[in-house]
């Protein structure tokens, strides 16, 4: 279900933009040497209801491009208007036809009236005005010129025009409605209409809005016809205003309902049981479980600790997702809502890793099908602490406090990421106020780091965090859970690598514990990491296990437990 509403979201929200980058090229400006240059496109339709013309239409499809240059208060029009007219017959083709015409002829800028007797019309009366132009549209000389032009009409403005249905753009509507009779090819019909007309607040054409209904006697028989036209201009040298608010409404709107839509049922299913059957065994799939976890009906080196894995998902906002059967966990996927990674226990986890919103995860199952094995974990183990001393450096390394936080952050998200990244502070200060944390630190006076520095400035390295005199050298984590512990997140800037800071790290850690009543250890290294597996071989380490990294494409930054 989530992929699915991933996939609806993305197809309306691709749908919109291609639409709105058609809508928006209707509106851009047209770049032209002439002083008035547009395109427009019209489509007239006649439906056939009844008599004469039932199951019979004709449709009309016409595009033209005039171009105007001014000569003092002449506009010279050179206009080409291409066309292809077709009729059907109950739904087979009966007649057709197309052409290209050309038209040259000249109006007057100050009313807009035809020059002489060259027009592009084929009814033309004395007095009548170009049909794409209306000089001084704000004033009253604009409606003496419809009238002449029109006949009756009524102006309202603003008003939006949808320019075919894609674009909506505002002007300056005319009205009119009416009656006339007609007496021609089409038959003696009594005929009812209503045009609008849109124009820019400069008077120049935005497109035109007709229908009408005809009612009479054609081929001897009472017959009845609907006609409807739409004209657009669709691309022009004169600006046209964009309706934002309709645009937002129509374009934006239903994505940010949808979007809100998706949010909501995310959250309603989220917090509801779903029933699985699998293998004719019934699971039930959920959010949240009780942080004391006595029901736990799985294996997993990690068992001890998961109580206190999920303690520190919930107070990091992470999500917590169960399957159980018969009130018994059967499997548990704790989730980092931030990156998207999660570890998953038990059994029934292609359910736990699809149901989540997850991108990556880390699971002891060594096969998980549909998901990409990224990398392969060695699980040690650091058995008989209470037994054993672990004597540490303690000027070199010390609990991590506030002072050295941010240094911190950014040794860790440089090192995963390659550059800062600002969400890594939750988990780090997490660790500092509520886990063990210990970061190694060295004195800029100290002999053996002033060397350090002087080569990584010789080689144009990336520098270590400093905090005043203070060089950041590395920081390292740890859990507690009853009688064993984790260690985790250990980093050392690679300047102070194979100097014993890891090591370092890894002692002061384990002696915390040790001093909590800890009797054993987990930790967890990559296979190719030699370097990192050398520092627990003096700790008499024994290989458990493996858990791996799982994840549907491979990552771009490195991925880690913390």
């Amino acid at each position: 279900m989530v992929k699915k509403r991933k996939v609806i979201f993305t197809i309306l929200v691709i749908t919109s933009f291609i639409l709105q980058a058609i809508a928006i090229s209707r509106i851009i400006p047209l770049a032209s040497s002439h002083d008035l240059e547009f395109t427009y496109t019209y489509n007239w339709d006649l439906s056939g209801k009844s008599g004469d013309y039932y199951d019979y239409d004709e449709k009309m499809d016409v595009k033209g491009h005039y171009v105007v240059d001014f000569e003092g208060n002449i506009g010279n029009v050179e206009a080409e208007v291409r066309w292809s007219w077709k009729a059907t017959y109950q739904g087979s083709p009966f007649d057709n036809d197309e052409g290209n015409t050309i038209y040259t002829f000249q109006y007057s800028l100050e009313d807009g009236k035809y020059i002489g007797n060259d027009t592009d019309q084929d009814d033309f009366i004395p007095n009548m005005s170009v049909w794409f132009y209306i000089p001084e549209i704000s004033t009253k000389n604009a409606q003496k010129l419809l009238n002449i032009t029109y006949e009756k009409t009524t102006q309202s403005s603003p008003s939006t025009i949808w320019i075919q249905s894609l674009c909506p753009q505002k002007g300056i509507q005319f009205s009119q409605s009416g009656t006339f009779h007609r007496n021609d090819v089409y038959g003696d019909m009594n005929v009812e209409y209503s045009s609008d007309y849109f124009f820019t607040d400069d008077g120049y054409l935005l497109g035109e809005i007709y229908s009408e209904t005809d009612k009479g006697y054609s081929g001897g028989y009472y017959s009845e016809f609907d006609i409807d036209s739409k004209m657009f201009v669709i691309s022009s040298n004169y600006n046209r205003s964009l309706d934002w608010i309709n645009y937002l409404l129509v374009y934006w709107l239903p994505i940010l309902i949808a979007y809100l839509y998706f949010i909501a049922w995310k959250n309603y299913t989220a917090f509801r049981p779903k029933i699985i059957v699998d293998r004719k065994r019934t699971y039930v799939l959920q959010r949240d479980v009780d942080p004391e976890l006595t029901n736990l009906d799985f294996a997993s080196l990690y068992l001890e600790l998961i109580p206190a894995f999920l303690w520190r998902t919930y107070a990091q906002n992470g999500e917590v997702i169960s399957i159980t059967e018969d009130d018994k966990v059967a499997g548990l996927a704790l989730i980092d809502s931030s990156d998207k990674i999660a570890t998953l226990f038990g059994k029934k986890q292609k359910f736990l890793a699809n149901h989540g919103d997850i991108k990556y995860f880390f699971s002891e199952s060594s096969k998980m099908k549909y998901f990409f094995n990224i990398e392969t974990y060695d699980i040690l183990k650091i058995q008989n602490i209470q037994e054993r001393t672990f004597e540490y450096d303690a000027f070199l390394v010390k609990p991590l406090s506030d002072l050295y936080l941010p240094a911190v952050v950014d040794l860790i998200a440089n090192e995963d990421f390659g550059k800062a990244k600002a969400n890594m502070l939750n988990w780090v200060h997490y660790a500092m106020r509520s886990e063990i944390a210990y970061v190694a630190v060295g004195k800029m006076s100290e002999s053996w780091v002033k060397d350090v520095l002087t080569a990584v400035e010789e080689k144009n390295f990336p520098p270590p965090e400093a905090v005043g005199e203070d060089v950041v050298m590395g920081v390292g984590f740890a859990v507690l859970s009853q009688k064993v512990g984790w260690l985790y997140g250990l980093y050392v800037h690679p300047a102070f690598r194979n100097m014993g800071i890891g090591k370092t790290l890894a002692l002061a850690r384990i002696s915390a514990l040790k001093e909590l009543g800890v009797s054993e250890i987990i930790t967890e290294i990559a296979e190719w990491n030699g370097t990192a597996k050398k520092i627990y071989d003096k700790f008499d380490v024994q290989a458990v296990g493996k858990i791996y990294l799982y994840g549907k494409k491979k990552p771009t930054v490195r991925i880690r437990r913390h």
